[in-house]
């Protein structure tokens, strides 16, 4: 449980500045650690309480963080996106001359 603890706080103090790559690991980590504690049989009721707590924090620090890397990878595939919509808008004009 404290190997969570500590990567969820390492996530809130470190992750405003990650990348999708940095998240995609990060949340592989996690997802890691989470199978490793569920492996263990004897949690008591504050433990998996307190397991909830970090998975709540986790998400919500993901939640907050990975806007930004989000931003950056649609800005990059802005120009495939702009063509897309260039693209549609032809064919809905096409389409209305055929008519």
């Amino acid at each position: 449980m404290d190997d969570l603890k500590d990567f969820v706080e390492k996530i809130q103090e470190e992750g405003k500045d990650y990348t999708l790559d940095q998240w995609k690991e990060a949340n592989e980590r996690f997802q890691k650690l989470l199978d490793k504690i569920n492996s263990y049989e004897d949690l008591t009721k504050e433990e998996l309480e307190e397991m909830a707590k970090l998975q709540g924090q986790y998400a919500a620090t993901v939640f907050k963080n990975s806007g930004k890397s989000i931003m950056e990878q649609m800005q990059k595939a802005g120009v495939a996106l702009d063509s897309l919509e260039e693209g549609f808008e032809k064919g809905m004009i096409e389409s209305q001359e055929l008519e």
